[in-house]
């Protein structure tokens, strides 16, 4: 999954990433609409914003690959997650670089619907984006370091 995110877009984002305590910003959009839907008991991946570790992620059950950075509001960012089942690895790319990789990615298929702006834990939604999101590509093979590079040039 590809995507230019910005952190805290709709004009508020967290003091502190995963509580309650929000900022007022400028919005950059005059109107923002929200849809939610419904989906599986466990999101097989995910591509987040991590509270707990104040950066982006690449996450799967039990494992997550975290950008060694921490998002400044306003800023875009491009995001690339790879979940690439037969190397075991999930690769998380942020502005065309490799930012962490993580070995023991289970082999097994993705079922389910694809939802965008959020995830599903425990049959729960969660993980809501805090922010924009553009260009969402999604793929149905793992991308390479040069594809992704690609991409992110592409869109600058």
């Amino acid at each position: 999954m590809s995507a230019w995110y910005v952190f805290a877009a709709m004009g508020v984002f967290p003091q502190t990433p995963g509580r309650a305590e929000l900022l007022l910003g400028s919005p950059l959009f005059p109107k923002v609409q929200l849809k939610r839907e419904n989906g599986v008991e466990l999101s097989a991946f995910f591509l987040q914003y991590s509270g707990e570790n104040r950066s982006f992620a690449m996450s799967f059950a039990g494992l997550r690959a975290v950008a060694p950075m921490t998002p400044l509001p306003g800023q875009w960012h491009h995001l690339v997650g790879v979940r690439d089942a037969s190397a075991g690895q999930l690769r998380l790319y942020v502005d065309g670089q490799l930012a962490r990789q993580v070995d023991a990615c289970s082999g097994t298929e993705s079922i389910g619907p694809l939802v965008i702006g959020r995830g599903r834990f425990g049959g729960n939604p969660v993980d809501y984006w805090r922010g924009a999101l553009d260009e969402v590509h999604v793929y149905d093979r793992a991308l390479g370091a040069a594809e992704v590079d690609a991409l992110y040039t592409s869109g600058r």
